[in-house]
């Protein structure tokens, strides 16, 4: 058994003291640094005590670096810091440690303490981490100009980098810059890029019409319901449509445009060319003075029928909830859930039936409260929800796909926004020109729901009395 093995074992003994002292033997540091880092990590996380932390000797200073991104990538913020300013002590000039820092008090919301670090880092060291890290931060901030400012500078510093575009793209659509905004858009990267061929940006003078096209939604749920409006305006330019969607927005999608075809895989599809769900307003050249408002999905009125008799058949106000947005990156993921808990406050509505329209596909399951109605688990796909929506006369919604599926169907729809907002809200005006029947309502402070709450109060008590 070599000394890594040794040291496994002791660790899986709980023997974390000899564990720590067989990895900090120098031959072992050397000769198999990644395993100790592994190792050493695991130890802090359960031990929350390490000697290298006690050792000002920077022989360990690589060790604490590779500690530091392990915890990192394992979502373990808080442990990362101490690690990474740990880093910083023993090499005031580490400004990888820096960018870590930023990055983990960016996604703790610590914005002023991310912006320090930022620049610390770039200070140290002009490089794209720190550079595009701090574009994206002001985007989060709301300081749009300054956001491309930097993002610019990463594309100028990477110009491959397909992120970097994609970032700036969306700094300058939160503007309103269409063109701008697009052409940085576009080069985004898609995990199915090697599936598709001709994908298509722009459509060429010659005519199209003898020509199969190929839709794919490449992003998710709510962004092909948003995108689907443009679906009808590829009529006058080809001869044929075939548009490749999840399974679960297949029956929705093929009641609503029942002159083209809907797919949920391309395997054996043939097509002409291709073209991206979201580049749609792009390729078709109409910009946000163009964007079409109608209310362009439809629900199955038969399945509308069955939810009103099982569920809705009284006279009160019907509202229907949805309080959990589903996975996105660490920046942002914990940003769009408000929790059930914040609707307490609806158990003083008497007159008003209350439904919990939340499909969950994530673990734990959070226990429904005793006075939301749930409708939520009988929604096998978007056209059950769709039809459930049709029966009720507000949605008061995170930002998830179920709020889009309301704006584009017509119900009147409140979209609880967090101060960190996606692009396509733009300055976060309580209309939006995308859907004709939402109201947006944004917060004012990071992860505070307070104000948004009070306000879907007042708008409530308007709507009972």
């Amino acid at each position: 058994m070599n000394s890594i093995q040794k040291a496994i074992e002791a660790y899986q003994n709980n023997d974390f003291e000899l564990a720590e002292s067989i990895c900090l033997a120098p031959i072992n540091i050397e000769h198999s640094f990644d395993d100790v880092a592994d190792i050493l990590a695991a130890i802090y996380i359960n031990k929350k005590d390490l000697k290298i932390l006690k050792d000002k000797s920077t022989f360990y200073l690589p060790l604490i670096r590779k500690i530091a991104v392990n915890c990192y990538k394992l979502n373990l913020n808080e442990t990362s810091k101490i690690f990474f300013e740990k880093a910083l002590q023993l090499d005031v000039k580490d400004y990888v440690a820096c960018n870590y820092l930023g990055l983990i008090a960016e996604l703790l919301s610590n914005y002023k303490e991310a912006e320090k670090f930022y620049q610390k880092a770039i200070e140290i060291t002009p490089d794209y981490n720190p550079i595009y890290n701090i574009g994206v931060l002001y985007r989060k901030t709301g300081d749009i100009d300054s956001s491309i400012k930097y993002l610019e500078r990463a594309c100028e510093l990477q110009p491959v980098s397909k992120t970097a575009h994609y970032s700036l793209g969306m700094s300058y659509l939160m503007k309103k810059d269409f063109y701008k905004g697009y052409e940085h858009f576009i080069k985004r990267e898609f995990r199915e890029k090697s599936k598709l061929k001709n994908v298509i940006f722009k459509l060429e003078q010659k005519s199209h019409k003898d020509k199969t096209i190929l839709i794919y939604c490449d992003a998710g749920l709510g962004d092909a319901i948003m995108f689907s409006r443009y679906f009808p305006y590829l009529k006058q330019h080809f001869e044929e449509i075939i548009v490749y969607a999840r399974r679960e927005l297949i029956n929705l999608f093929q009641y609503s445009f029942k002159d083209l075809i809907f797919v949920d895989d391309i395997k054996d599809i043939n097509y002409d060319c291709s073209v991206l769900a979201m580049n749609l307003p792009y390729l078709l050249n109409m910009d946000f003075a163009q964007t079409p408002t109608d209310f362009y999905l439809k629900s199955d009125e038969n399945k509308e029928n069955i939810y009103k008799n099982k569920f809705f058949n009284s006279d009160k106000l019907k509202v229907g909830i949805v309080a959990y947005a589903g996975g996105q990156s660490q920046r942002t993921q914990k940003f769009r859930t408000i929790g059930f808990e914040k609707f307490s406050f609806l158990k003083d509505f008497s007159n008003m039936e209350k439904y919990s329209f939340q499909k969950f596909d994530f673990a734990p399951t959070p226990i429904l409260p005793t006075y939301l109605t749930d409708i939520g688990n009988t929604f096998f796909n978007f056209s059950d929800t769709a039809a459930a929506l049709k029966n009720i006369d507000l949605l008061i919604s995170t930002d998830t796909a179920t709020a889009h599926l309301a704006g584009a169907l017509g119900i009147k729809t409140f979209l609880l926004l967090p101060n960190c907002y996606d692009w396509r809200w733009f300055d976060g005006s309580k209309a939006t020109l995308w859907y004709k029947n939402t109201q947006l309502f944004v917060q004012t402070e990071t992860e505070n729901w307070s104000d948004v709450i009070e306000q879907i109060k007042t708008e409530l008590n308007k709507m009972a009395n």
